[in-house]
């Protein structure tokens, strides 16, 4: 699986096929804030430099992928 960006725009793909459109959390802020306030996702949700990722106060279950 890789992240493809291309005009403001991100995808996770494999090969030649599109899994899932990106959102990319790159700022302190955005990424300070993550899911909190959501009620779910379109997509995926890709967090640079995370070492882990919790669910406390989530309103929907998370699936969570580590990528390098």
């Amino acid at each position: 699986m890789t992240l493809c960006k291309a005009d403001g725009m991100a995808w996770l793909v494999r090969g030649a096929q599109v899994l899932a459109s990106a959102e990319v959390l790159g700022t302190r802020s955005q990424r300070a804030r993550g899911l909190l306030g959501r009620d779910g996702v379109d997509g995926a949700v890709v967090l640079p430099r995370c070492r882990w990722v919790h669910s406390l106060g989530m309103r929907f279950a998370l699936d969570v992928a580590y990528l390098d």
